[in-house]
């Protein structure tokens, strides 16, 4: 039925326990996950499914053995890179509305400080003063 099974053991990342052992199913309809002593309401021992709807991923979970459905779906549409903020290139700061553009880098239009020529400057005196040089 699997394609492809990965046996893993996960470090207990709070230190307080021992591992967990685990088994990842890939096939092509999706990613199993099901972990030794966790199973779900119809004796299935895979607890989480990673999905394809509508080209967007999805995560699957099963987080109760006493439900037949799933406890949560989560869609991964919000982590598209196409959603993706642009930062400022000199405070890393999100970006508002258009940025402002000085030989070819973008800067932030308020609220961060950045250094030129020794001094600390607000982004909005430099923004001015970049639109007075294009002038």
């Amino acid at each position: 039925m699997f394609e492809n099974r990965i046996e893993v053991e996960l470090a207990d990342v709070m230190g307080e326990g021992g591992p967990t052992k685990g088994v990842i199913s890939i096939t092509p309809q999706g990613v199993l996950f099901s972990f030794e002593g966790y199973g779900d309401l119809c004796g299935g021992g895979e607890v989480v499914l990673v999905e394809s709807r509508r080209g967007t991923p999805h995560v699957v979970v099963w987080g109760s053995i006493n439900r037949e459905d799933p406890t949560a779906v989560i869609s991964l549409a919000g982590a598209a890179e196409s959603l993706r903020e642009a930062e400022c290139e000199e405070c890393g700061g999100p970006m508002e509305e258009a940025p402002l553009e000085k030989e070819g880098m973008k800067f932030c239009s308020d609220g961060c400080w950045h250094e030129d020529d020794g001094r600390r400057r607000d982004a909005a005196v430099m923004a001015q003063e970049y639109r007075d040089e294009g002038e």
